[in-house]
């Protein structure tokens, strides 16, 4: 659920359908990017992230009953 790229480290936090990119000196919070709404709201589920060719790539599925099931 983590990528490196760009100097930092992102993940994914599906609960909340946000990528986080975590600063790559100090480890601390840098942005949180919210990518769709929580699944409890009827949001996509967030399911892998990977860095490279100029970007930060995300993909999402569908919930179901307002939870994530993979």
């Amino acid at each position: 659920f983590d990528a490196g790229g760009f100097g930092s480290t992102w993940s994914i936090d599906s609960a909340t359908g946000t990528v986080v990119r975590w600063d790559g000196t100090t480890y601390q919070v840098d942005k949180v990017i919210q990518i769709t709404d929580p699944p409890f709201y009827d949001g996509s589920c967030l399911t892998s992230i990977a860095a490279g060719a100029g970007a930060v790539w995300v993909t999402l599925e569908p919930s179901l009953n307002y939870a994530c099931v993979g």
